[in-house]
């Protein structure tokens, strides 16, 4: 799995500042989704509804203001993918498509 830029990176992968820029609340949904993210095999096995935005990138809501944007390098969402195969590009507030 990769990132967009370094602050989403740090925000991803560091609960505290996810909490500081977010609450505790879209941290915690940050850091689950991104374990589901690692967790599955193929975007269909997701827990959670996924909204596809085009041919590369899905959103996935954490609550109802916040999503993560998620850029995929596979058009099917049936087959399998490499979590290399997968970046993590945004974190927005509802309709925005800002990090």
């Amino acid at each position: 799995m990769s990132f967009g830029d370094k602050k989403i990176r740090d925000v991803c992968e560091n609960t505290d500042i996810a909490e500081q820029m977010f609450g505790i609340t879209i941290a915690t949904q940050i850091k689950n989704r991104i374990s589901d993210l690692l967790s599955v095999n193929t975007f269909n096995e997701f827990p959670f509804p996924i909204n596809r935005l085009s041919k590369t990138l899905i959103e996935i809501k954490l609550d109802l203001e916040y999503s993560l944007t998620v850029e995929i390098l596979r058009e099917d969402l049936n087959k399998e993918y490499e979590e290399s195969r997968i970046k993590v590009v945004a974190i927005n507030k509802a309709n925005e498509r800002s990090s």
